[in-house]
């Protein structure tokens, strides 16, 4: 009987000894050395030619005005008109924001005759 009992205390200490146990931890894996061989150099970009001199800009460029024509209008923000009376597309005052050459002259029938000289478009 003696056996029996020993047997059995066998099998419930291992089994606590299972409940009990951890798992172990692995070995940490040592880093790679890096390697001694030389890398490639880098390809340096060509050198660019030092900036010529230029010359020196004109103080003020040098307006290129269209040809001249006449309107007439009661004032710069009113509708303007063509000499023989068809209505213009812009007024007298959106030719002065455009920097246009723009000579007033006496009025006539109430109105104002302006000669309009527009700056030219730039090409491009």
């Amino acid at each position: 009987m003696a056996k029996k009992k020993a047997a059995k205390k066998a099998t419930k200490s291992s089994r606590k000894q299972a409940a009990v146990k951890k798992p172990a931890k692995k070995a940490k894996r040592a880093k790679a050395a890096p390697s001694r061989i030389a890398k490639p150099a880098k390809r340096k970009p060509a050198k660019k030619a030092p900036p010529k001199a230029k010359p020196a800009a004109s103080p003020m460029r040098i307006l290129e005005y269209s040809s001249t024509f006449f309107l007439t209008a009661v004032s710069d923000t009113s509708q303007a008109y063509e000499i023989d009376g068809t209505p213009h597309h812009r007024t007298v005052e959106s030719y002065r924001l455009d920097q246009a050459d723009i000579l007033e002259y006496e009025e006539q029938d109430g109105k104002i005759l302006y000669k309009v000289k527009p700056l030219k478009s730039p090409v491009g």
